[in-house]
């Protein structure tokens, strides 16, 4: 192992992890966290974004000490956050420090292709603080120093603000000058990723937490070549593609619908489903006979009444597409939404995704290496990305990948 990628769902595992396999790193992400496959690049998801922040600080602890014995001491490791701080990103950094005995930590969780920003230590989402946009249902605070309290507490905590980060990567590896602590930056483009990705590999810093944005900046500026051999698959599996969309974020929804204007068969849950395992039924039934005449269908929850527990929509799709599997001939999924992501994994028995690249930024594609459908091609990417051509793009991206 190179490098460790630990993210709290599984499309931020992907995308971050994207970035490497896009320069030939072979990249492996484990979706179990407690069986984690080794390669140029580990990646793991640890499936914590809904945890309670003292559950997600124990699955860290479980998982560092796996990428201990893997070399995360010799290595680089990156700890993925959502680019508007959902989840428990500075229980999750805190717990990672601690479990590795990492002493700095450079904190920059801006993703400029994705208009997420920071300026004077808030973030920023479309030029609107964090806390002021839909996102505030769930982020209480634009100020990244208030969300990482936890893990400047026990360190010093300083902010790198953009007139530093535009003097020029020394200038940023200054800031560092070997003290420990939590080092918080600004970013409002991807050339300052790239100035703090440079001042941080040449000053030493071993732990990187942020957004995809700052994994590829930083992969930019490692120049690692690969190691680990390429896994083998005995089939490429061929076929038309099923787009699962679980997310019900307004960016999947104009994705939907342009997919529906398009062409493209869409097969939603009703409004009034009752999870029955009849209806299940009826769904796999509808969807297994539009894949039979179509090269691409879609799958999505949008029809739901908005009061749906999240959890359980992307668990009943999981069964669904389970079932899909079995009856029609995939070759491809398309899948939108991290905890829809997961769900269809695990549904199918799949344990570990062998990424190969990017679609677009954000939008990571590889295959399965395991469960019901090994050598299964797979894009995924969150629900808040993309643009409106974003899953149609997907599905023919995969539908032109050569067997």
């Amino acid at each position: 192992m190179q490098i460790a990628v630990i993210a709290d769902d599984l499309t931020g595992a992907a995308d971050t992890g994207a970035s490497f396999a896009n320069h030939g790193l072979t990249t492996l992400v484990s979706l179990n966290p407690d069986n984690i496959v080794d390669a140029d690049v580990v990646v793991v998801s640890s499936n914590s974004r809904e945890l309670a922040a003292n559950d997600a600080e124990e699955c860290l602890r479980r998982i560092s000490t796996q990428i201990r014995s893997l070399g995360a001491k010799r290595g680089w490791v990156y700890k993925k956050i959502d680019s508007t701080l959902r989840g428990n990103p500075d229980s999750e950094l805190s717990a990672l420090m601690d479990a590795l005995d990492i002493h700095q930590a450079l904190v920059a969780p801006a993703f400029p292709n994705q208009s997420r920003t920071t300026v004077g230590g808030k973030q920023l989402v479309d030029g609107v603080p964090l806390s002021e946009t839909s996102f505030g249902n769930e982020v209480s605070t634009s100020e990244l120093s208030t969300i990482f309290q936890q893990s400047a507490r026990a360190r010093e905590s300083q902010l790198i603000d953009l007139d530093t980060i535009r003097q020029g990567h020394a200038s940023v590896a200054a800031s560092f000058d070997q003290r420990p602590g939590l080092f918080i930056a600004d970013a409002e483009t991807e050339d300052d990723l790239r100035t703090l990705a440079r001042g941080a590999v040449s000053s030493g810093i071993k732990l990187l937490c942020g957004s995809a944005g700052l994994a590829r900046a930083w992969q930019e500026c490692t120049e690692l070549r690969p190691k680990s051999p390429s896994p083998e698959l005995q089939e490429e599996i061929r076929g038309p593609t099923l787009i699962v969309a679980g997310s019900r974020h307004h960016k999947t929804v104009e994705q939907v619908e342009c997919c529906g204007k398009n062409g493209i068969p869409i097969v939603r849950l009703p409004e009034s489903f009752a999870f029955a395992a009849e209806e299940c039924d009826g769904i796999v039934s509808e969807t297994s006979r539009q894949l039979s005449g179509h090269r691409t269908v879609v799958l999505t929850s949008q029809g739901m009444q908005s009061e749906a527990e999240p959890n359980r929509i992307a668990q009943v799709l999981g069964r669904i597409v389970k079932s899909t599997v079995e009856t029609s001939r995939l070759g491809g999924l398309v899948i939108t939404g991290g905890q829809t992501s997961l769900a269809v994994c695990e549904a199918v028995d799949a344990e570990t995704f062998w990424l190969k690249g990017e679609v677009a930024p954000g939008l990571a594609w590889g295959r399965l290496l395991d469960g019901h459908s090994p050598g299964l091609l797979v894009a995924t990417k969150a629900g808040g990305f993309g643009t409106p051509q974003t899953l149609l793009e997907a599905s023919e991206f995969l539908s032109g990948v050569d067997a």
